[in-house]
């Protein structure tokens, strides 16, 4: 009986002595100040391509991420490449080359975890559009299947899970498509396409349909496509396996709009726009379709007169902050975004060997932004602080030719 009550009492113990689970911060700061940031007290020659202390290497049970990333492959790097990240300190390791293919220059994955989806775009034949199945134990990639793109020059793709088809954006021809799959990734129906038309007032950029973007909401009820030729948001539901375009919205012309972020809320979404380097805030009608105009704002400074090429957004995971990449003024723009209107306000423009930022992410648990800078050659990990939005360098980077996207896959899903 003694020895009984012992091991009752050892295993109360041990219960109540889990670790409990992490909360993120939601303090509100309020910043008036726009902070140009370019610097800080690090070592930039430490590079480190490990992610785990000498002599442990269990340091990444808890959240153990890959990092892919895709790039062009006009210079040195010849497709997909992978790191593993560590979310808790920020480290990452020399890419490992995962496939060759040309220019992947955007990826996704699909929300059950299992397939990894990237467009190849070849600007010197049609475009194709490639399926791959995930190693969850180490993130290595097995080709599903390929599909033409019915376009050339794709350059985004988006899963509709609820569907399973993949969505694709392509450039050159200004169409989008959606591509019925079944659940192991198999071609299971016909690729349907919608052709945009139109043109806008830039003519060296927008004398013809250029499609950017599509993607649907966070509940998957409306798909969303940016034309940066057009000026137009353009919106679809997926019915019987096409996309149905029911609604469009119209862009500042020559605002050249490229790629949209969601709010977790709900309760807004964002555009950023290439051509003229702004960001434009819509709020839902009673449909729940993001076409009520709240807002525009600049990604620059006011006395930045030079090139700029804006390219892309998101919302940190808690919606506190909005994020958008300026190539050109070489920053990534911080919005801090008003919880009541969702109207934003720019705070700060970090600008420390930021080089092209074609892509970024935010890590799931907000504390680091990762950039792709394409034309310096790197994947910088910034750390980001959670409760004031604000950038600092850290000491953690890595030098791979033309980087231009890069996803996050957690192998403990």
């Amino acid at each position: 009986m003694y020895i009984l009550k012992l091991i009752i009492v050892a295993s109360f113990f041990l219960f109540a002595c889990k670790e409990a689970p992490y909360e993120t911060p939601n303090e509100n700061i309020d910043d008036k100040t726009i902070e140009t940031t370019d610097s800080t007290t690090v070592d930039n020659n430490t590079v480190t391509d490990s992610i785990t202390d000498e002599g442990n290497t269990d340091t990444l049970q808890v959240d153990n991420f890959v990092l892919y990333i895709g790039t062009y492959t006009d210079g040195t790097s010849k497709g997909i490449y992978l790191s593993e990240f560590d979310n808790q300190t920020g480290k990452i390791t020399t890419p490992k080359l995962l496939t060759t293919l040309i220019n992947p220059s955007y990826q996704c994955i699909t929300s059950d975890n299992k397939f990894l989806w990237t467009v190849s775009e070849d600007w010197g034949g049609p475009g194709k559009v490639i399926n791959f199945s995930i190693n969850p134990q180490n993130g290595e990639l097995s080709q599903t299947a390929s599909f033409l793109s019915k376009g050339n020059a794709p350059c985004y793709v988006a899963y509709h899970q609820s569907t399973n088809n993949a969505l694709v954006a392509n450039y050159n021809t200004g169409n989008v498509i959606n591509i019925p799959v079944n659940a192991s990734g198999k071609a299971n129906g016909t690729i349907y396409s919608d052709q945009h038309t139109g043109s806008g007032p830039n003519t060296n950029r927008q004398n013809e349909p250029h499609a950017h973007f599509i993607k649907p909401d966070l509940d998957e009820k409306y798909v969303y496509s940016a034309n940066l030729g057009t000026d137009k948001i353009y919106v679809y539901c997926l019915v019987n396996n096409e996309l149905d375009r029911i609604s469009e919205i119209e862009m500042l012309p020559g605002s050249g709009p490229r790629h949209i972020a969601f709010h977790p809320s709900r309760k807004a979404m964002a555009v950023i726009s290439e051509l003229n380097s702004t960001v434009t805030v819509f709020t839902p009608d009673n449909e729940g379709i993001f076409n009520i105009l709240l807002e525009t704002e600049s990604t620059l400074p006011a006395d930045y007169m030079n090139n700029n090429q804006c390219a892309d957004i998101h919302f940190s995971p808690d919606g506190n902050y909005l994020y958008a990449s300026n190539r050109g003024h070489n920053s990534i723009a911080v919005y801090k975004v008003d919880e009541e209107t969702m109207k934003i306000e720019l705070t700060e423009l970090y600008t420390k060997d930021i080089n092209w930022p074609r892509n970024f992410l935010i890590t799931p648990n907000g504390e680091f932004l990762i950039v792709a800078n394409q034309n310096s050659n790197s994947i910088e990990v910034l750390k980001r602080n959670i409760d004031t939005g604000k950038l600092t360098q850290t000491e953690f980077k890595q030098h791979i030719s033309k980087p231009v996207c890069v996803t996050l896959y957690n192998l403990n899903k």
